[in-house]
């Protein structure tokens, strides 16, 4: 089996391998999952998160071993970006946005550096009630 990372900031997941098909959930930034089926143009993936399955444009898929798989899915709580738009720099110098709660614990794992505050894995009641004011009146 393949293993995958989300190494843009968002990429959406459809449901068949068409872009005018639905989609299903979006992946955001450090987000990992399993391949379940590859084709020329379009691979058949399982987010981690939520278990969900779609398919995605190859060219957005990373891969990455078993080992940063299972490493990363067992951290997913740690290192999330908590900044409503947080930035990456790549390894080739580019700024890269992530959004609030993307996964920023594999940075290092694409040789990216995250710029921005994260989410203690602990928070307290009144940081978290903090954080969901923040989404008060938000579609």
């Amino acid at each position: 089996m393949q293993f995958g990372i989300c190494s843009l900031s968002i990429v959406p997941v459809y449901e068949s391998p068409d872009e005018a098909s639905d989609m299903v959930i979006q992946l955001l930034y450090g987000e990992v999952f399993k391949v379940l089926e590859s084709r020329k143009h379009w691979s058949r993936i399982r987010s981690h998160l939520d278990q969900s399955e779609g398919w995605i444009r190859n060219t957005q898929l990373q891969k990455i071993g078993e080992a940063e798989y299972r490493e990363l899915a067992d951290a997913i709580a740690d290192g999330c970006a908590a900044d409503l738009i947080s930035h990456i720099t790549t390894e080739e110098g580019l700024l890269l946005p992530v959004p609030l709660g993307a996964s920023v614990a594999g940075a290092r794992l694409l040789s990216h550096q995250h710029e921005g505050d994260i989410f203690p894995s602990q928070m307290k009641k009144e940081d978290m009630v903090q954080t969901a004011l923040m989404f008060l009146n938000s579609p």
